[in-house]
């Protein structure tokens, strides 16, 4: 009797197993952590007898949920997860987790393993892959090379702003202005609120010899985001082309003053030392600093006009 009571303490003091929720418990799009913990119980019970799809499509769904919790390190390394182990899944599940996996690489700066996913995504058959291909070509710096690919994404049926907005950008790096000012145009038709595809509009109009325009769209910009020291030395640029010095010079001296933005917009106060100021050794000095049209941006075609006759 005394053993039978012994037995009936430690079966009752012992914990009891930690239930292993169903997956289909796991969606709930209000709760983020608790889906994720959801996942990470399921996952914490693989065994060797589970099957490795089975295991694979939890790692994917886990991801997804680090994707969407701005958490790409723990996202990118349950990708790598589920990769391996759906060696026998379906090409378009495998394209999948590559193309998800390029991004979070893009996201955090791999841009060459980026591009290897992106590729081995469109070799798995997936015909959407080109758009991250020719980002993943810009960043490593070909431009002709991204264009390529934007334009098969744009044959395919991805006629979206940001495909063209991209293009623009590759069009730009090559030199080719008219054919960036026009995809520029068609960025801003199709995303009248993208204010990235609206600024380089900007650029690509001075490019092109439209600096009306140009003013336009910085008027526009300042309108919609509010006011950018960077605006200053494009408004230069614009008002030099057209011929009112005056203004030019004082929008310069605005920029120089700010010492903001980007290195192609400081770039631009070459124009303020050699087309207004005739000092040919400043200009130089600023190119230096910022890079030379001819190297860092073929398509500076405003700026370039600006710097005609300098030594």
């Amino acid at each position: 009797m005394k053993t039978v009571s012994i037995l009936v303490l430690l079966f009752a003091a012992a914990p009891a197993a930690a239930r292993v929720p169903d997956p289909a418990e796991c969606v709930d799009p209000f709760h983020l952590e608790r889906s994720i913990s959801c996942y990470t119980a399921v996952i914490n019970s693989f065994s060797d007898d589970t099957p490795s799809g089975h295991k694979a499509l939890m790692y994917h769904y886990r991801a997804l949920l680090y994707v969407n919790g701005d958490r790409p390190e723990k996202a990118l390394s349950d990708y790598t997860k589920a990769i391996a182990l759906a060696g026998s899944s379906g090409p378009n599940a495998k394209a999948r987790l590559f193309c998800e996996r390029a991004g979070m690489r893009a996201k955090l700066g791999s841009h060459k393993k980026a591009l290897a996913d992106y590729r081995a995504c469109a070799a798995a058959g997936n015909d959407w892959a080109d758009e991250g291909i020719g980002e993943s070509l810009m960043r490593l710096g070909d431009p002709a090379g991204a264009i390529r690919h934007l334009t098969r994404a744009i044959a395919r049926g991805q006629r979206y702003g940001y495909i063209y907005k991209k293009r623009a950008e590759a069009y730009r790096r090559t030199g080719e202005n008219g054919k960036a000012a026009a995809d520029a145009e068609r960025a801003v038709e199709l995303d009248a609120g993208d204010l990235e595809a609206l600024y380089l509009r900007v650029k690509t109009r001075l490019n092109t010899g439209n600096a009306r325009g140009a003013l336009d769209d910085l008027a526009r910009l300042e309108k919609l985001a509010g006011a950018n020291n960077e605006y200053a030395s494009y408004k230069g640029l614009a008002h030099y082309l057209l011929g009112n010095r005056a203004a030019a010079e004082n929008f310069f001296k605005e920029a120089l003053s700010a010492r903001a933005g980007s290195k192609e917009a400081q770039m631009n106060e070459a124009c303020y030392w050699w087309g207004i100021k005739q000092d040919a050794a400043k200009a130089r000095e600023t190119l230096e600093k910022y890079g030379s049209p001819e190297a860092a941006l073929p398509g500076s075609g405003a700026l370039a006009e600006c710097l005609k006759g300098l030594p």
